[in-house]
C-alpha cells in the first residue's frame, strides 16, 4: 500500500515538468499511508543477492558509486542553493544556439515548474499539508528540510519564466539534432507516443552510446511502463517499473548525484520517503526483493552496453 503511494509520488515529482508540456499530472492516492524511513517487510527469498561492482568505494551505507565526473553545468546545478542565476545564463546560451545548455535548462524548469505556475507553491501551501496526514509526525523533519531546499532553489521563478510547449519542444529538437544526448532523451520522453519504432530504437542507442549520466537517467522515463508493448524493440531493459529504476541506478553508477541532496532522493523525500541512497530507496520502498535483485542484473546489462 505504502509502496504504491511512493511510486506515484516519485513519478509525480521527478517527471512533473518534463511532462508538463503534455499536461500530464499524476497524483498519489489519498487513501493510502506513507511512512518515512520505514522499510517494507522483507519477503522470504532464497536467491543470492547480486552486488554491483565498481572501481571506487562507495560511501558508508551506499551501493551507488560515482565513476565518472558529472559535467560542470550539472555540478553547478546540483550544488546551487538558488538555481535562478544558472537558469538565466543557460537561457541566454540556448537562445544563441548552444545545444549543451538546453538539457540542463529544461531540467531546471522541470524542478521549479510549480514555482512558475503559482506563487502559492512557496512554503508548504501546495501539497505538503495533505502529506502530513500520511506520515509519522516525528518523521516530518527530513521532508521539511527537502522542501526548504527546493523553495530556496526555485522561489525566484515566476509565471514570466514559463515556456510554451511548442517553443520548448523546438529547443529540445534543435539541440538533439546537434547531438546533445540530454536534449534527445528529454525530447523522446515528452513525445514518446509519437516516436516511430525505428526512430525510438536509434535514439535510445544514441543516448546509451553517449554514456552521459544525466541523459541515461532521463531514459528511465522512456524505458519504463510507457514502453510496455514495445519491449521487443530493445535488447536492453524496458517496459516496466523495474526497468525504469534500473536506468536510474545505472545513471548513479555513471556519476549522477544520487546522494541525499540529489534530485532523485529529494523528489522521493518530498513524496514522503527519505532515504540515504537511491539503492536503499529502490530496495526498501519500491521493488520487492526478487524484483530488486533482477533490477541489479538489468542495471549491469545497461552498464555493460555503455562499456562500464
Amino acid at each position: 500500500m505504502r509502496r504504491d503511494v511512493l511510486v506515484l509520488g516519485v513519478v509525480l515529482l521527478v517527471v512533473w515538468a518534463m511532462v508538463y508540456v503534455n499536461r500530464v499530472h499524476l497524483r498519489a492516492a489519498q487513501s493510502k499511508n506513507v511512512t518515512v524511513l520505514q522499510a517494507k517487510p522483507a519477503e522470504p527469498e532464497s536467491d543470492p543477492v547480486v552486488s554491483s561492482p565498481g572501481p571506487m568505494a562507495a560511501p558508508a551505507g551506499l551501493r551507488n558509486t560515482i565513476v565518472r565526473a558529472p559535467t560542470s553545468v550539472y555540478a553547478r546545478y546540483e550544488a546551487a542553493t538558488d538555481v535562478f542565476p544558472l537558469a538565466q545564463e543557460l537561457r541566454e546560451r540556448a537562445e544563441h544556439g548552444d545545444a549543451d545548455a538546453v538539457g540542463p535548462l529544461d531540467r531546471i524548469r522541470s524542478e521549479c515548474f510549480l514555482f512558475m505556475v503559482s506563487p502559492a507553491t512557496r512554503a508548504d501551501a501546495s501539497y505538503l499539508p495533505r502529506l502530513w496526514e500520511k506520515v509519522d509526525p516525528s518523521s516530518t523533519g527530513p521532508i521539511e528540510a527537502a522542501l526548504a531546499r527546493r523553495t530556496a532553489r526555485c522561489q525566484r521563478f515566476t509565471r514570466a519564466d514559463l515556456v510554451e510547449h511548442d517553443q520548448q519542444m523546438a529547443l529540445l529538437r534543435s539541440a538533439a539534432a546537434k547531438g546533445d544526448p540530454q536534449a534527445l532523451a528529454r525530447f523522446m520522453s515528452m513525445d514518446l507516443e509519437h516516436v516511430p519504432d525505428a526512430t525510438l530504437v536509434a535514439d535510445v542507442n544514441d543516448v546509451v552510446a553517449s554514456g552521459d549520466p544525466e541523459a541515461i537517467n532521463d531514459l528511465a522515463s522512456v524505458m519504463s511502463q510507457r514502453t510496455e508493448g514495445r519491449q521487443q524493440l530493445f535488447d536492453l531493459p524496458s517496459g516496466s517499473e523495474r526497468s525504469s529504476w534500473a536506468w536510474v541506478s545505472a545513471a548513479c553508477q555513471l556519476g549522477l548525484d544520487c546522494g541525499p541532496n540529489g534530485q532523485v532522493l529529494q523528489d522521493a523525500c518530498l513524496s514522503g520517503s527519505c532515504y540515504p541512497s537511491v539503492d536503499a530507496l529502490i530496495r526498501d520502498a519500491i521493488l520487492p526483493p526478487r524484483e530488486y535483485r533482477q533490477m541489479l542484473k538489468d542495471e549491469q546489462k545497461i552498464l555493460a552496453r555503455i562499456g562500464h
